[in-house]
């Protein structure tokens, strides 16, 4: 990201902030642009941060498919991969 979208982003979490009274939202889901999460740790820092299993899976589908020999064997990926996503602890995971 450029200096002045980094700006802009930081603007508009401050001007969210603002309107929320400067208390922090409990949680925000996000996909992953590591920038944005990082300006939003810094916004509100008593806040729990998710990604968005649906964007990050859309994400995984785009990105590693052409990594397959075949379609069952990336299913089989798809499948162990939304069993890690949707773990609610590391015992889980």
């Amino acid at each position: 990201m450029t200096k002045r979208m980094n700006i802009v982003i930081f603007g508009a979490l401050s001007a969210f902030k603002k309107i929320l009274k400067n208390r922090d939202p409990s949680v925000i889901f996000l996909d992953i642009e590591l920038t944005l999460t990082n300006f939003i740790k810094m916004t509100f820092l008593n806040m729990r941060n998710h990604l968005c299993i649906r964007l990050f899976k859309d994400n995984v589908f785009v990105n590693c498919k052409n990594h397959f020999e075949d379609d069952e064997e990336f299913d089989i990926f798809m499948s162990c991969w939304i069993h890690v996503a949707y773990s609610t602890t590391p015992i889980n995971f």
